[in-house]
């Protein structure tokens, strides 16, 4: 990848200031982030020939700042397999997912394990991620549960 960044000369006339690949970049054997330009929200000398993305790659950029950046992804190799395999048998459709570069078989959904995972998202009370069982509504309601089973047994047993 080639950068080309653009300044002024003492002259104030356009001059390219950088001209070669990006300072930093991350992750290049599977496509790549790549740094082009950052700004720190304090304004910069156009005339400098400082390379502003050559500093740690960080998510977010300063406090009245900007990050540009080109992000790319290769596409996947001749001969690895397709990342989504779809098969039907018995009238359902399966769905078979691997990773693309490694070929290890990463999940297999069909219909009716979509709907096991409604219902267990439902009984837990997670319908996100759903494997959170210490969420405070499930907290709850296993205590009300919990409170009107004994108070079940205490009615159940008490003479009159």
């Amino acid at each position: 990848m080639r950068r080309i960044i653009t300044g002024h000369n003492e002259n104030r006339k356009s001059v390219i200031s950088i001209d070669g690949p990006p300072a930093r970049s991350l992750g290049e054997d599977a496509g790549g982030l790549y740094e082009i330009w950052n700004t720190d929200g304090d304004g910069f000398n156009t005339t400098s020939v400082k390379d502003r993305a050559d500093r740690d790659v960080l998510l977010s950029p300063s406090k009245g700042g900007t990050k540009i950046r080109y992000f790319q992804i290769n596409p996947i190799p001749e001969g690895v397999p397709q990342e989504v395999i779809s098969l039907k048998k018995e009238g359902e459709e399966i769905n078979v997912y691997q990773n693309p570069f490694s070929g290890e078989i990463v999940a297999i959904r069909s219909s009716q394990w979509r709907m096991w995972d409604l219902m267990w998202g439902l009984h837990i009370i997670d319908w996100v991620y759903r494997d959170n069982i210490s969420n405070i509504f499930l907290k709850i309601f296993s205590f009300i549960a919990l409170f009107t089973s004994i108070s079940g047994l205490i009615l159940f047993f008490k003479k009159t």
